[in-house]
């Protein structure tokens, strides 16, 4: 609504002081306001959200990322998560990919041989929930048919969407 474009507009200006906002900002706000706290997504979603890929957060990228993240449709959600996921920007979320996004998020198992056979099994099981043509990688289409027949695989590869009792408080 207008209204909600102009909360999220002076929103943008109370944090920014009216200027441009860097991505370094941009983190800060999706740690402290939306409680996202995984380093490597928070860095994905900022790269996501700066569409010109020129470092700052415009007031534009600003409202239309939020739009996205706080109410968007559930293909609008899902189009940007795969975004998020895909870190290479090639339409394809590879096993590698997937590999560093679970390795960003699997704490407390010592290094050597079983953590890369958990790591390695994780992925194996992203791949099979998600890749449904079995090429070895996650396209949008795999992805999408996945999260609308199992929506809660939207975030299956770490969480870049708030909190529902964050947006809803």
């Amino acid at each position: 609504t207008i209204e909600e474009v102009e909360a999220l507009i002076n929103m943008y200006n109370k944090i920014t002081g009216s200027k441009v906002m860097d991505t370094s900002v941009m983190r800060d706000v999706l740690h402290a306001i939306f409680q996202l706290s995984n380093e490597l997504l928070i860095e994905r979603v900022c790269q996501v959200f700066d569409k010109d890929q020129d470092g700052l957060i415009s007031e534009e990228e600003f409202v239309s990322g939020l739009s996205v993240f706080l109410k968007g449709t559930l293909e609008e959600k899902i189009k940007y998560c795969f975004c998020v996921y895909d870190h290479n920007g090639d339409q394809m979320v590879s096993k590698e990919e997937i590999q560093q996004q679970l390795k960003s998020f699997v704490i407390n198992i010592p290094s050597g041989e079983e953590y890369f056979d958990i790591i390695k099994d994780l992925v194996d099981f992203v791949l099979r929930r998600l890749d449904n043509d079995r090429d070895g990688r996650v396209s949008y289409d795999d992805y999408a048919a996945s999260v609308i027949s199992e929506p809660l695989l939207m975030e299956v590869l770490g969480s870049c969407l708030p909190d529902i009792t964050v947006t809803y408080k």
